[in-house]
This record gives structure tokens, C-alpha cells and sequence, in this order.
């Protein structure tokens, strides 16, 4: 049996987006007969654990951003190659890296999934323009240093080609794309509920998972205002914790939006099927994505999506992509349910992102070889 390890710089336990690819990555891989391992923080011991956030921490106390470079590229790399890799090295055939920061020189085919770069995550930690400049510049030779390793995949065509803009990488650097995939069947076995002629309130949903400045939910509240005082019957849930989850709690209360505003938690992805069946509309106002989960799901799903625009996502993950303007977002969901629309996914968009094709892509460029059978591919020894 072929064996592909999987090394990922956080605590697979706490989720997220890049933890969602590798669940599903890891479910194909049983299915098709490829052994596979994951390597997070999870198998750190226990001392070591908390060193790359606390590294984090310390460092942007004087020197913000670079905490964050530090955290993946220094400690989860040293820790991921010499503790783990020297030793048991030769027991796989492939390596996914989930980051390029935290990537190692490896004598087998190994690839970098880069789902983001760290500078579109660290709006907590920038001070200055200044500041990001310089991170970006130190990105951009990273990003080479590994080309000359490994094979860098990203998640879609347009943020491929925002990062070649972004870090205005040299012409001789090629960067290729597969698109990311879920397992569809169970968006088939919840099937959406959509709001008819019912005189309900329309339920809108938004999955920010993490409650950062990235995600933008303060906008929300914002809208919420808007809707309730246009006098449109609505519920808002909230699907996430952590981060500013405390301060918009408390905003909800200090603007007696209870009764319309709901946090539903952290929710397992196996839940979210069902969950999002129960629902008409998902608002992402995200400040910046190179892939979203969760407005993939809520299209398998059939709800409709507003999202921000400009997004660095595939344009079939949303119905309507918007400025961030309230009355425009506002006046769309008025559109919506004045018009009764639904939104229905044809068969091509299920084949697209499923995990299967997904995980089959990735094994070729591991030079696994992939045999097409009566039932389903069938990775073989190359």
C-alpha cells in the first residue's frame, strides 16, 4: 500500500478552513486504498505545544507582523522536520504540506497546498502599510526557496493570479491550480428547505468559523440595523467562536438586537448539511479568501449567497458579490424575498468540487499513478 503523509502547522482539533481540505483530502484517500497520515500541533508534546503561539505572541508585542512568520516558518517547521521526519521519513511515499511556510526539503515527490498567504490573514497584527510591505517582500522569497523543492498548488485560478500580481513573482515560476472538493453525498441527503409562500421570517445564515478581523462580522450588525429598520422579518445566525466573538455578543445586547441575532457556536463539519438546509440566504462579507468552504457548501445546499466582492473565489460560489455597503446588501435581501428566488445547482457544479477528482489531481502530482476503473479511480504503484 502507497502512504502520503499530510503535515499541517496548527491544531487540527480546532478546525478551520485548511483542516476542512484535509478531512475531505483524507476520506478520498481511504476510499481509493492510500494509506495517510496526518502531522499537526495535536502530536507535539505537550510543553511544545503552545511554543509557536506564545513565539507569536511575544514577537508582535515588539515586532508586528512577523510573529506570525516566526510561528510557522521557524518553531512548526523545526519541530515537523527534526522531530518527526528524520525518523520516520521513509515510511511514506508522498508529502502535502499545507503551508509554505512550514515546508522541508524531502527526497520523495512532495507538493505545497498554499490555500493563503500569511500576510491575508494577519489584520490583527499589522500596524503599518510599512510593516506588510516588508512581510510581502519576505513571502515573495520564501515562495521561491520552496519552488526549488516542491511543486506549489494553489485553490483557484484568481487567486493564483493575485498572488503572481501581489508578490510579482518572476516569469519561470510556474503555479498550478486544483480546485478544492468536498464530499457531496450528504448535501444530497439533506435536501434544502427553501422559504416559499410561507409568511416566516427569512433566515439568513453566516459561518465566519473564527470571529477575526478578516471575516468582518461587525458589517453585519451594521446590516442587522438596516433590516430592522426597513421593518423586514429576519433572523440572523452566527456559526463560529472565538477571536471578537465576546465584543459582538456584547454589541448584539447594547443594541437590543436579541430577538433577530443568534450565536449557534463553534459547529462541527459534519453538522453543516443539515444546518445550512435550514436556511435561504449566506452573507460572507469577508475583507479576503483564496477559497471558501463555506460558500461552496451553501451552494451544494441551494442558498443563495452574497458575499463580498472582489473576492479572490471561484465567481460560481456567488449569487451576488457586493460592495461592502450596507443598503446595497440591505436592498438585495429585500430583492430576494420579494421575488421568492431560489437557486438550484446542476450536476456539473457537484462534479466540479468534489473530493474525489480533488484528491485524484493531487495523487498524480505525487507521481501515484491513477487508473480509471468500472467504479471509481484506483490509485496503483507508479
Amino acid at each position: 500500500m502507497r502512504n502520503v503523509i499530510i503535515f499541517y502547522p496548527g491544531f487540527a482539533h480546532r478546525g478551520g478552513g485548511v483542516m476542512r481540505h484535509v478531512d475531505h483530502f483524507r476520506q478520498s484517500l481511504d476510499k481509493m486504498g492510500i494509506g495517510n497520515k496526518l502531522f499537526s500541533l495535536d502530536n507535539a508534546p505537550v510543553p511544545f505545544c503552545f511554543m509557536p503561539r506564545l513565539l507569536r505572541i511575544v514577537i508582535n508585542l515588539v515586532f508586528p507582523p512577523w510573529g506570525a512568520w516566526a510561528q510557522e516558518a521557524l518553531v512548526t517547521r523545526m519541530f515537523q522536520g527534526w522531530y518527526y521526519w528524520k525518523r520516520n521519513g521513509r515510511s511514506y511515499d508522498g508529502v502535502v504540506f499545507e503551508s509554505i511556510y512550514a515546508a522541508f526539503k524531502t527526497k520523495q515527490p512532495s507538493l505545497i497546498m498554499l490555500h493563503a498567504l500569511l500576510s491575508d490573514n494577519v489584520q490583527d497584527d499589522v500596524k503599518s502599510g510599512q510593516s506588510l510591505s516588508l512581510f510581502r517582500k519576505k513571502e515573495k522569497q520564501i515562495f521561491i526557496k520552496q519552488y526549488e523543492h516542491h511543486e506549489i498548488i494553489t485553490v483557484s485560478e484568481r487567486y493564483k493570479q493575485w498572488i503572481v500580481e501581489s508578490l510579482d513573482l518572476p516569469q519561470n515560476i510556474s503555479l498550478n491550480v486544483v480546485n478544492l472538493g468536498i464530499d457531496t453525498e450528504p448535501f444530497r441527503i439533506f435536501p434544502p428547505k427553501r422559504k416559499g409562500n410561507d409568511s416566516g421570517p427569512v433566515r439568513l445564515l453566516a459561518c465566519p468559523g473564527f470571529f477575526n478581523a478578516r471575516k468582518n462580522t461587525c458589517f453585519l450588525l451594521e446590516l442587522v440595523d438596516y433590516l430592522l429598520e426597513k421593518k423586514i422579518d429576519f433572523q440572523l445566525h452566527l456559526a463560529g467562536a472565538g477571536g471578537q466573538e465576546q465584543r459582538l455578543k456584547s454589541l448584539v445586547l447594547e443594541k437590543k438586537m436579541s430577538n433577530c441575532v443568534k450565536f449557534l457556536g463553534r459547529v462541527q463539519p459534519n453538522d453543516i448539511p443539515k444546518l445550512m438546509s435550514t436556511y435561504h440566504i449566506l452573507l460572507h462579507p469577508s475583507l479576503k479568501e483564496s477559497f471558501s468552504y463555506t460558500l461552496l457548501e451553501a451552494k451544494f445546499a441551494n442558498l443563495i449567497t452574497l458575499a463580498s466582492k472582489d473576492l479572490e473565489i471561484p465567481d460560481d460560489f456567488i449569487d451576488y458579490p457586493l460592495d461592502l455597503r450596507v443598503e446595497d446588501w440591505g436592498k438585495t435581501i429585500q430583492k430576494i424575498i420579494k421575488t421568492q428566488q431560489l437557486t438550484i445547482n446542476n450536476q456539473i457544479f457537484f462534479e466540479k468540487y468534489n473530493s474525489n477528482i480533488m484528491t485524484t489531481q493531487i495523487l498524480k502530482k505525487l507521481d501515484l499513478e491513477i487508473v480509471k476503473s468500472k467504479h471509481q479511480d484506483v490509485p496503483i504503484s507508479s
